[in-house]
């Protein structure tokens, strides 16, 4: 039974395909414009506890991302959707590093940072911490993740092209017997 002409479906595929491509750009920038406008934020950031909030809140956003990320997904272009979104989540890791290195020299001269008092020194030192930990964790969270959307991407590419075969095998005898 077709549901429309094959092709009207190669016309709808396109425009599927194409809508997909142009949403994934937008979400690119968007990503892109996002990280623009944390790194002008952090420059704008100057006492140092509100640096050390401020990436804080960045690495809570990061965690947010990895622990409520979509289930692994069957098809292989959703799937290449997801390396894609798990390898922002890395290259956003990789762009704090700064941030974390300013964050550690916080953590070790207060006093360079205008912090004098013994339990605010304290109170940066347990933030790094804390962020040092939330960090690799959303790093050990992100590459597991990058690992199995990369063995589900090669098994799901495999099953695909065998599926694809069997239906061309079934529809070859399907064609001959309807002649």
């Amino acid at each position: 039974m077709d549901i429309c002409a094959e092709q009207d479906a190669v016309d709808i595929q396109n425009r599927l395909l194409d809508i997909n491509k142009r949403y994934e750009g937008l979400k690119s920038k968007a990503h892109t414009k996002s990280r623009d406008l944390t790194d002008a934020k952090r420059k704008l950031t100057q006492e140092a506890g509100d640096t050390l909030d401020h990436l804080k809140d960045e690495l809570d956003g990061l965690h947010q991302t990895v622990t409520n990320a979509d289930p692994i997904p069957s098809s292989p272009e959703k799937l290449r959707n997801e390396i894609d979104e798990n390898k922002a989540v890395l290259e956003d890791l990789e762009h704090q590093k700064q941030a974390l290195a300013k964050a550690e020299d916080v953590a070790k001269n207060p006093k360079a940072y205008g912090v004098e008092d013994l339990t605010d020194a304290e109170e940066l030192q347990h933030k790094y911490k804390e962020i040092c930990d939330m960090s690799k964790d959303i790093r050990l969270m992100a590459e597991a993740r990058d690992k199995n959307l990369t063995t589900a991407l090669k098994l799901s590419e495999r099953f695909y092209d065998m599926s694809v075969d069997v239906m061309s095998g079934l529809r070859d005898p399907l064609e001959y017997t309807a002649v």
